[in-house]
């Protein structure tokens, strides 16, 4: 009996043991936060995080303007690229009835295009279907249609549709009525009516022209590769060429150099020597649009990358096997043997925007459609054109002299004194928006118009003040930073205003905010140009991808770049066509 009772004894010892192990074991799993205690505060946080996000979303749809679906002003919006979907995603569609017209239902993030020929990125994560930019998607009025504008008319306020899609119905033509036209149709490639270009060359503007390029890059490799392929055929074949020296070009050049180092290389040994990466670029230097430091430090990248730059030449013609190009200095033309051309010079006016801009006499700006400060048409007010194909009309101040010199001479003394150069350039900066450019060196512009150093402007000395600072006006960019602000600001334009009046007098002008520019130029190297100054190198690089990533429109989005920036990283880029 002793010995039983001794045996269930260390049995309800060991037992007690083992229950003591499993809760240690247990708590050895929890992260360390609850090991610490401090479980419970991340986890109240967290939920309190959750309540203001839904309090705010809700305190936000409370204060919208709710306007009767009857009594809704009709806004069409044509096109669904950066502009068109900023303004889609902040319009109140509680006070408008909303309507997307477009050939595309998607959204594609255009920065990013290089990296999708590669295969860096697939091109499912750099697009978005457009209907996604609705708020609330399922309790939105908003209509998407996939077509293609064919034509507007200013006077009727219709605009007539077409489905150019492969599939068509019996009918393919409609047309809408509008309140407010937004034209955000973007740009086309521009070739400068470049022999050739049309026929044989490729573009980086669309998700169609990254999967054709790529495919094409893919086939001269195979061709390249083939025994009965002759040695001059080859190397003419693995010649790649990207004419235009801007940020699509750059990005375009150093991807593909990425892409035939890193990948092609290793799969195809023996066209190793053979490759050739060229850009052609007509100034003396790449990016022009960056500053000097950027310029520099590019052209020294892609040096080192063996990447050849032909400076100072000019394009003549492309035709199926050779590029003609001319020596801008010397003014001879040469042949350029290639496989792969690629065409990045720049854009060009849509065909919708030109056709709007001929049917108004007052458009007298065949390059974009010429819009107030408020993005309105000018010649059609109901019209608003933003984004690439638009352009804000801005006065020379020039042309007034002598009426802004009494405005700003409000001691009526016949001189302008600091200050009240100072207090002018701050009253008339909305109406001439290269003033307010210029606000922080009035002191350094005043003093060195000052000839006479007498500590006051005459008239005359006031004139060529203002003949430098309209010297500095340009139009802005046809950039994605541009339009995205442009849309956002449209979209407060209607919630603020349009919804009731058609009076703009008490809205606020377009502004325009650089942020600064990011460009890829190889070997996990970027450049960035601020306000600040210029930046390059790996951590330049680490966060041009940060940031594009966090300026995705959606979780979705994030996760696919991330992990096919991480599958290139560890198995390298697919190289099979698609």
């Amino acid at each position: 009996a002793a010995t039983r009772n001794a045996s269930r004894r260390v049995v309800r010892c060991a037992a007690r043991g083992n229950q003591t192990r499993a809760r240690n074991e247990l708590s050895m799993r929890k992260p360390e936060y609850f090991r610490s205690g401090l479980g419970a505060p991340v986890l109240a946080l967290t939920a309190v995080g959750g309540l203001y996000y839904l309090y705010k979303r809700g305190q936000e749809k409370r204060s919208r303007v709710f306007i009767e679906p009857e009594d809704r002003k009709k806004v069409v919006i044509l096109g669904s690229g950066w502009a068109a979907v900023n303004l889609l995603s902040n319009i109140n569609t509680d006070a408008y009835e909303v309507t997307m017209v477009s050939p595309n239902n998607y959204f594609l993030f255009t920065p990013l295009l290089p990296s999708a020929v590669v295969g860096t990125l697939q091109p499912s994560s750099i697009i978005q279907p457009a209907r996604r930019f609705y708020k609330d998607v399922r309790e939105s009025r908003v209509k998407f249609f996939e077509a293609a504008c064919t034509s507007i008319d200013p006077e009727a306020k219709v605009v007539q549709c077409k489905d150019d899609s492969p599939i068509v119905g019996e009918k393919s033509t409609f047309e809408l009525d509008y309140d407010y036209l937004v034209v955000a149709v973007g740009s086309t490639p521009n070739t400068f009516n470049t022999k050739g270009v049309y026929e044989n060359a490729y573009f980086v503007k669309t998700i169609e022209d990254a999967r054709r390029l790529r495919n094409h890059i893919l086939d001269c490799i195979e061709t390249a590769n083939l025994p009965c392929t002759s040695e001059a055929e080859r190397k003419r074949l693995l010649h790649f060429v990207i004419v235009g020296g801007g940020p699509t070009g750059v990005e375009t050049a150093a991807e593909i150099n990425d892409f035939m180092e890193e990948d092609i290389s290793r799969y195809y040994p023996a066209l190793k020597d053979d490759i050739k990466v060229s850009l052609i670029q007509s100034g003396d230097h790449l990016l022009n649009t960056y500053s000097e430091a950027i310029s520099i430090k590019t052209k020294d990248a892609f040096e080192r990358q063996n990447i050849n730059v032909i400076f100072n030449s000019r394009v003549v013609s492309v035709d199926e096997k050779e590029i003609t190009v001319m020596d801008k200095q010397t003014k001879e033309n040469y042949p350029l043997p290639y496989g792969t051309c690629v065409w990045s010079t720049g854009v060009s006016l849509n065909p919708l925007a030109k056709e709007l801009i001929a049917s108004l006499p007052e458009q007298n700006n065949r390059r974009a459609i010429t819009t107030d400060k408020y993005m309105r048409t000018k010649g059609a007010p109901e019209i608003f054109a933003i984004g690439d194909c638009g352009t804000i009309e801005q006065e020379k101040m020039l042309a007034k002299v002598t009426d802004l010199f009494v405005e700003a001479d409000t001691d009526k003394d016949g001189s302008l004194s600091l200050t009240e150069v100072k207090e002018f350039s701050q009253r008339i900066a909305d109406v001439y928006p290269q003033m307010r450019i210029h606000a922080k060196n009035i002191p350094t512009l005043f003093a060195k118009h000052d000839t006479n150093s007498d500590e006051v402007l005459s008239l005359d000395e006031f004139k060529e003040l203002l003949k430098e600072i309209d010297q500095g006006l340009t139009t802005l960019p046809a950039t994605a930073q541009v339009a995205t602000q442009q849309g956002k600001y449209l979209a407060t334009v209607f919630n603020k205003h349009l919804h009731t009046t058609n009076d703009l007098s008490s809205a606020e002008a377009f502004q325009y905010n650089h942020m600064g520019s990011f460009a890829y130029i190889g070997k996990n190297d970027a450049v960035m140009d601020l306000k600040q100054g210029a930046f390059s190198g790996f951590v330049t690089w680490f966060m041009w991808r940060s940031a594009y990533i966090t300026k995705q429109y959606s979780l979705s989005n994030m996760a696919s770049m991330a992990f096919d920036w991480t599958k290139v990283l560890i198995f390298g880029r697919d190289i099979s066509r698609q």
